[in-house]
């Protein structure tokens, strides 16, 4: 997390995303009498400052969003300049995108209750409908079209609102309009229209529904809709269009909503809703029919709770932006603390009593460290022997104390000699009583509870969860593993025999965090760990991770195949990860009179027409046309940031 930074009348909290043109800042403005709101702050990223075509478009983007006054739209607010960089200063959105909904979703094989994911889509229209509907001051359509409508561009909050962001690449038919040359495909490939990717000419308010309508499919589905291994794949799949109806992927939808869904994906405009409030509509009496009572309600309930921890961490960025303030003379400063110390921002979020196993927070000075507390008590089923693996709370002290590493073998050893202990004392018992019982019953007690790894003398046992109970265990001793992820294995010699009932319990003691290092190729590309993408200075330095517990992992960057895993840490202290991103192949269409044959760097390839042939768009490509009669046409092309060009050529004859 950066450092809260002065920017002109803004305070800079911290970055949320960045993307291939700008990045965005959680900020915060205050003005008299206490007044303070939290923003979102949208700068072009430095190495693009002095590009004045992007800064054309920046601006254009500013004043196209500046106009829309909606409910379901995040309002602009300032188009500004500090020193020589523009920003935008927009509404901020405390909540989840649709993205790491679906993630989440899918991480946890649940599903969005039909009536909110229709909700989300019917308000997401609902914006739509009111952008497309603007008009100039003479009354004439602008012909505002969002052009990228996707899930990462629809934000839902903790309190219930939905709103939809970035207009950065729409285009209104307006003369200030920057125009879009042809063959430059805008937008992310999964969620672009047929009509875009042909070319077949201008394109208006329908290709927005059809967005929605994958963005809608997916929420639906938890599935993606046009899926592939490289973007020429997932191009061809969006041009054909070829859309199953969601409850192939989930039953519980009924043939209502399918007729809605896809009426939206059909793949003529001719054939969709023709307005976007036409769609709004048929949701809205979708969502009514299911008599669910209030949609808005339900949906803020249902995201503070399934995005529980996310809701606390934005709770705590309240408590802490609330304590940044600035001086008059533009200093930043954080006022002292009056509640309990923030919430850590690492994925892993430990205990108070972990913190001081891990990081030696301050303490006294020991001289040695207690054994495990064990305690043998009578209980109406016999004695339960209570071994607690875990170090007693830390006691406070004034000065700060590295507290030296502890051995993990100490803990177990002396919980060994306390289990013999307890046992001799039961042995005496056993033998005044004359005789042992014929069958023992075992009982585990186990915290934390769950996702939990038993083995009993070697042989696993099927129980996940605590308590667990083993029933007809012969007297004598008995050897039980206890395994969790980013927990430290457990592993004791029990003896029974002395009483017909053991009662056993286990106090797991987590594994320190480790610190991981990745190395990316690109370096530029985006890191995304269980739904949070890393800052800038996370990716260049180290992240703390939980030792051996999974974690998802996405990477991304323009121009490249993203990559999904899953990276499960060992348990050293520092590692090193790397991945290297495949480059996305481009797409070259070539048409040419008369017909003629095509070469690519010296290579034949075809003859025109040309249909999207796969080039590496990384470095330049060396175009040849030959036809007979007709003088050769030789030409280099530059793609840049694009993926995909048209070309049209007339051979001159001889």
């Amino acid at each position: 997390m950066q450092r809260p930074a002065p920017f002109g009348k803004y305070i800079l909290l911290d970055r949320i995303s960045v993307g291939g043109m700008a990045e965005v800042h959680r900020g915060k403005t205050t003005g008299v009498e206490g007044f303070a709101r939290r923003v979102a702050v949208k700068r072009i990223l430095p190495h693009l400052a002095e590009d004045q075509r992007f800064v054309r478009m920046f601006i254009a983007e500013a004043k196209m969003a500046a106009r829309l006054h909606h409910a379901n739209i995040a309002q602009v607010m300032e188009l500004g300049r500090v020193a020589d960089e523009h920003f935008i200063a927009m509404e901020y959105v405390s909540g989840r995108d649709l993205l790491s909904v679906r993630h989440h979703m899918r991480k946890t094989g649940h599903q969005v209750p039909l009536d909110l994911a229709a909700f989300v889509g019917a308000q997401v229209a609902e914006g739509l409908a009111y952008a497309h509907d603007q008009r100039d001051e003479t009354g004439r359509l602008l012909g505002i079209v969002h052009r990228d409508v996707s899930p990462q561009n629809v934000l839902v909050s903790f309190d219930g609102a939905v709103k939809l962001i970035d207009f950065g690449i729409a285009k209104a038919a307006t003369a200030d309009h920057i125009a879009t040359r042809a063959g430059v495909l805008k937008g992310k490939f999964s969620y672009m229209t047929p009509e875009q990717i042909e070319g077949r000419g201008t394109v208006d308010h329908r290709s927005d529904i059809f967005s929605l309508g994958a963005v809608l499919w997916e929420l639906l589905t938890s599935e993606r809709l046009f899926d592939g291994d490289n973007d020429f794949v997932v191009l061809e799949r969006v041009r054909e269009a070829q859309v199953a109806a969601p409850s192939t992927h989930r039953p519980d939808i009924p043939p209502a909503l399918d007729r809605i869904v896809l009426k939206a994906l059909a793949r003529s405009p001719e054939d969709r809703y023709q307005h976007a409030g036409e769609f709004a509509e048929a949701l809205s009496r979708f969502v009514y029919t299911l008599g669910m009572g209030s949609p808005g309600q339900r949906l803020r309930t249902w995201m503070r709770e399934v995005f529980a921890e996310h809701f606390a961490e934005e709770k705590a960025r309240e408590a802490f932006d609330r304590r940044v303030v600035m001086t008059s003379d533009g200093q930043v400063l954080e006022l002292p603390e009056d509640v309990d110390e923030e919430e850590p921002t690492e994925l892993w979020a430990p205990s108070f009593d972990e913190l001081d196993q891990v990081d030696g927070i301050a303490a006294p000075p020991m001289v040695s460290t207690p054994p495990p507390a064990v305690r043998v008590e009578p209980t109406p089923a016999g004695e339960r022997v209570t071994v607690d693996q875990r170090p007693p709370p830390p006691a406070r002290a004034p000065a700060p104390v590295r507290r030296p590493a502890r051995s993990s073998r100490l803990p177990l050893a002396l919980a060994i000699v306390g289990l013999l202990a307890a046992a001799g004392a039961g042995v005496a018992w056993w033998l005044q009583r004359g005789g042992a019982p014929e069958a023992v019953e075992l009982t585990l007690r186990i915290d934390p509870p769950d996702n939990l790894t038993l083995l009993l003398d070697g042989r696993p046992l099927g129980a996940t969860r605590s308590p667990v109970v083993q029933a007809g265990l012969a007297p004598g001793k008995h050897t039980v593993v206890v395994e969790r992820p980013g927990y430290v294995r457990w592993s004791a010699t029990v003896p029974l025999g002395a009483r017909p009932r053991e009662l056993v319990d286990v106090n797991l003691r987590p594994h320190a965090p480790v610190m991981v290092h990745f190395d990316i190729t690109p370096p530029e590309a985006e890191i995304t760990l269980n739904d949070r993408t890393l800052t800038a200075a996370e990716r260049r330095g180290a992240v703390k991770l939980p030792a051996t517990a999974p974690v998802s992992v996405r990477i991304s960057a323009a121009g490249y195949q993203p990559l999904e895993t899953t990276l499960t840490p060992g348990d050293k202290p520092t590692q090193a990860v790397q991945y290297v991103l495949q480059a996305t192949p481009g797409q070259l269409f070539v048409e040419s009179q008369p017909p003629a044959v095509v070469f690519l760097n010296g290579e034949r390839v075809g003859r025109t027409p040309l249909s999207g042939h796969a080039v590496d768009v990384t470095r330049p490509v060396k175009l040849r046309l030959e036809a007979p009669g007709h003088q050769v046409l030789e030409e280099v092309l530059h793609f840049g940031d694009q993926r995909t060009m048209t070309l049209s050529k007339q051979l001159a004859p001889l």
